[in-house]
């Protein structure tokens, strides 16, 4: 083989090379800053919020709770060192009621829709409500319907709740809003890979996480509990991957 053959060869290997060292400090610097961003986030209370990152660059989305809470978002995220730019898409919740869409009418099972509660009319006279209080038993019972069908979830290994779960959790909310006088538990559980410890933290921050956003949505604080129970409370085996995603979940324990 001759010389420049060779060299050419060499050449090639050193792009390669250098390519892949590129690379993998490119990913290192994103996990780095990714890392950073959610606790610095969880540290403020801004939970709600979820994070890509493009090299140096970051955007964030989510639902805020109002206009302060997005912009709060965004300051602490450009606060980080090491960041260069932030794109915020986050949305400020919708306070108006959504509304209710009819049940369909095959004979499949679906989720109770709750009752609508009136708000009080724009001339400030109160409104009566449009269905009775539901007590606390109906309350639970509709309630467990919903997690039995669906479950709250979150981004892998943290507790950021996952967009899609914010229709689950506005259907609940409207539930919790029919029983006024009932304290709730939010109740975290886990699977039992991983440290037990490390699966109690986790558990007790995603059931802070689920109660901080019913806070927000006019849950009285004063109600509201959350719990940690890690994987001590299975409701499957933990041998199989079906049975180890039903135990990761959040549960709504409502008290009389």
């Amino acid at each position: 083989m001759g010389k420049i053959a060779v060299w050419l060869i060499g050449l090639v290997l050193l792009s390669l090379i250098y390519a892949l060292c590129v690379h993998f400090r490119v990913d290192s610097i994103e996990y780095d800053l990714k890392d950073r961003a959610m606790v610095s986030l969880i540290k403020n209370d801004l939970d709600w919020v979820r994070v890509a990152i493009d090299g140096r660059d970051i955007v964030i989305d989510g639902i805020a709770p109002d206009e302060d809470a997005r912009a709060h978002a965004a300051q602490v995220v450009g606060a980080i060192w090491g960041v260069r730019a932030v794109e915020n898409r986050t949305a400020v919740m919708q306070s108006e009621t959504p509304p209710i869409r009819p049940r369909p009418t095959t004979d499949t099972p679906t989720s109770p829709t709750p009752p609508v509660v009136a708000r009080q009319a724009t001339d400030n006279h109160p409104t009566t409500l449009t269905e009775s209080p539901a007590t606390a038993e109906s309350c639970q019972d509709n309630i467990n319907q919903l997690l039995a069908e669906r479950t709250i979830e979150f981004d892998t290994g943290s507790s950021l709740i996952s967009e899609e779960s914010y229709t689950l959790l506005n259907t609940l909310i409207d539930w919790l809003k029919t029983c006024p006088r009932a304290s709730i538990e939010v109740g975290g559980h886990t699977d039992t890979v991983g440290e037990e410890q490390r699966n109690l933290s986790l558990s007790l921050q995603r059931a802070e996480a689920v109660a901080r956003h019913l806070q927000r949505a006019g849950i009285s604080g004063s109600r509201l509990s959350a719990v940690g129970y890690g994987s001590a409370a299975p409701i499957e085996s933990n041998d199989t991957e079906q049975g180890r995603k039903r135990n990761r979940r959040i549960e709504l324990q409502i008290n009389r």
